[in-house]
């Protein structure tokens, strides 16, 4: 019998979406609105800004990269990121700050 496959990377980015919105939701003290799969052209969810138990409306873009891989290229500051000129580009053009959250595989680091 055939069935539909979930492969490792559909496995891995689930958790480390999960993961990262129970940081912003516990250490940030924030709310995080993932974008559904079928809406993603490169942004994964926004943070939307919380100060006290006002929820001021203010977002940030958020684009998680999760896996160890992302953690290759160092550099002085932190990590050196590569991506494709259309998210650069799409980026560049939102109208909000944008970052790119790099997670690696453990979840003990993330810049």
């Amino acid at each position: 019998m055939k069935f539909p496959k979930r492969r490792k990377s559909n496995l891995t980015g689930a958790i480390g979406e999960t993961y990262f919105q129970n940081f912003v939701n516990e250490a940030l003290g924030c709310l995080y609105h993932p974008v559904h799969q079928e809406n993603d052209f490169g942004i994964d969810g926004y943070i939307e800004l919380v100060s006290g138990e006002n929820v001021t409306g203010k977002l940030v873009g958020i684009q998680l990269k999760h896996g160890n891989s992302y953690f290759k290229n160092k550099t002085q500051y932190g990590y050196k990121y590569t991506g494709e000129s259309k998210h650069i580009n799409y980026y560049l053009n939102k109208g909000l700050p944008i970052f790119i959250i790099l997670m690696d595989g453990e979840f003990k680091r993330m810049h």
